[in-house]
């Protein structure tokens, strides 16, 4: 996700009491519904703690996260960006401290094609030549490993809540391929399966498409005014049932982050800009990721903004009720 936060970084996040109230509020509240798909449902959180550019420290940021109240996960396996093993590391740390079980947690990964796409300097494990089913065997069964929280020698079979498909392929019916090798996963190495950096036509191809069994339970897209903040593509989704994630959601929104409206929200309920605004992104019903270390105050902050009545109707009378 986007390399960007909301609170101080330098210093070390806490556990406390009120913590785990706040993950009570702000995890487990929404339902993976597949799209009318037949998966299992799976909660996720309104907040996910993006991995995006965390180098070295991806562990230990994951591990202060979960430990802060994050029950939500993202993470990919393109080590150009992500440290996905490193993630896994964190989350393991957790559990076996008692902080977080793994039935409480929501993980979610990508796959990146790697042959001669965007991505192709940050590839993963698999073999840019070698045909895309056997990619995708490689590049799942590594994030299987990466992100199993169980010892080896269990019983218990790792799983994934869901897996992305990073960016569409340059062709329709390569997405489509796609599409059908990955719903082969689908639902117990994989709950639910996502696509992420996609226009709403590429979404509705998968979702009419009579031969998809596991549609998308996700789409996740930065957050900017230059696709209309993808208006069109949140209304199908909410008609759908599919979760909307954002990235990119601060970073890409500067003045909107500065502007008058967004100073009376967070004047009127005594909190931040950048708390201000992902409340009014979730009254959208979009579901924005965080790099923030400081997730206990972040998330307190943001539960109190987002429980006000009067946000939403504030966001309507504003400049950029557009948004809405």
């Amino acid at each position: 996700m986007a390399p960007h936060a909301l609170a101080d970084e330098t210093g070390p996040a806490t556990a406390t009491g009120t913590a785990q109230q706040v993950s009570c509020a702000l995890t487990q509240d929404l339902t993976l519904l597949g799209g009318g798909g037949p998966q299992p449902p799976v909660a996720t959180p309104r907040f996910i703690y993006g991995t995006a550019w965390k180098g070295d420290r991806t562990a230990d940021l994951v591990y202060q996260a979960l430990k802060c109240g994050f029950r939500g996960i993202d993470t990919a396996n393109q080590p150009g960006s992500y440290h996905e093993h490193l993630a896994g590391d964190g989350v393991r740390r957790a559990v076996a401290e008692g902080i977080v079980t793994r039935e409480s947690l929501y993980l979610q990964t990508k796959f990146t094609y790697t042959a001669d796409g965007p991505h192709h300097a940050d590839r993963g494990p698999q073999e840019p030549a070698a045909p895309l089913e056997e990619q995708i065997q490689t590049s799942v069964a590594r994030s299987l490993e990466d992100l199993a929280t169980i010892p080896s020698s269990s019983s218990a079979a790792p799983y994934l809540d869901c897996l992305v498909l990073h960016t569409p392929f340059r062709t329709t019916e390569e997405t489509m391929r796609y599409w059908r090798a990955i719903e082969t996963y689908v639902p117990h190495q994989i709950r639910h399966l996502g696509i992420a950096n996609a226009q709403s036509g590429i979404v509705e191809q998968i979702l009419y498409d009579e031969a998809v069994r596991f549609p998308p339970s996700v789409v996740q897209n930065s957050f900017t005014r230059k696709t209309d903040f993808d208006t069109n593509l949140r209304h199908l989704c909410r008609q759908r049932g599919i979760v909307f994630q954002t990235f990119w959601t601060l970073t890409a929104n500067a003045r909107l982050v500065g502007s008058r409206l967004i100073e009376d929200v967070a004047i009127c309920t005594g909190t931040s800009r950048e708390v201000a605004f992902y409340a009014l992104v979730l009254g959208l019903g979009a579901r924005p990721s965080s790099t923030a270390l400081r997730a206990r105050c972040t998330c307190a902050r943001t539960s109190r903004v987002s429980g006000r009545s009067n946000i939403g109707r504030t966001a309507r009378g504003g400049t950029h009720g557009r948004l809405i």
